[in-house]
């Protein structure tokens, strides 16, 4: 009787074993090589100028290529940024003005590590220099972020399926000809990345 319960006892474990090792490998991260366009969203933009703030609307797409990580090749890969657009118009403030962003460098590339098997849980970090240009009234001006914006999400899944990044860092946005001096500054920028799922 000692024996069998021994037995089943063993038997029960590697069961458990099994099934954890079948649920960690159930959610791989997405394989190298692999490309992405998603959607993008953004409501409350926040733009603050000549020291009146106005919040904008808009729409757009990012375009990704998965690379390896070196450093943690079993738990992240690396996210390569081949295309962020956004554009749409002013909804607070003085007047309406348009705006449209669009990468303008190459940046280091955004991480999506793994930190959960199972359930599921990623934690994606973008990190996104781009251009910005203002259609106003008195005359169109085109800045460029002096520094990558960095935006943060807890994901289930990826792509991502609608889940609101969150800027880290205020980014000042700077005349390429003069980037020492800080023309405006976007202290918001609630991204959804992705179509969410019903």
């Amino acid at each position: 009787m000692r024996t069998l319960r021994t037995t089943l006892a063993a038997v029960g474990t590697a069961v458990l074993l099994v099934t954890a090792a079948s649920h960690a490998t159930a959610t791989p991260l997405p394989p190298v090589g692999q490309e992405f366009e998603v959607p993008l969203r953004v409501v409350g933009l926040a733009v603050v100028q000549d020291g009146v703030q106005r919040t904008y609307d808009a729409t757009g797409t990012w375009k990704v290529k998965v690379e390896a990580n070196p450093e943690a090749p079993l738990t992240s890969v690396l996210l390569d940024t081949n295309g962020f657009t956004l554009s749409g118009r002013s909804t607070g403030g003085p007047d309406v003005r348009t705006i449209t962003i669009r990468q303008s460098a190459a940046d280091p590339r955004s991480v999506l590590r793994l930190v959960q098997a199972f359930p599921p849980k990623y934690e994606q970090v973008v990190v996104q220099s781009f251009a910005t240009a203002f259609d106003q009234a008195a005359s169109p001006m085109n800045l460029v972020t002096k520094e990558p914006a960095r935006l943060m999400a807890t994901l289930t899944r990826f792509p991502p399926t609608g889940e609101v990044f969150k800027l880290q860092n205020a980014v000042a946005l700077v005349d390429p000809a003069n980037p020492a001096a800080t023309l405006a500054t976007i202290p918001a920028l609630p991204l959804a990345i992705g179509v969410p799922v019903s």
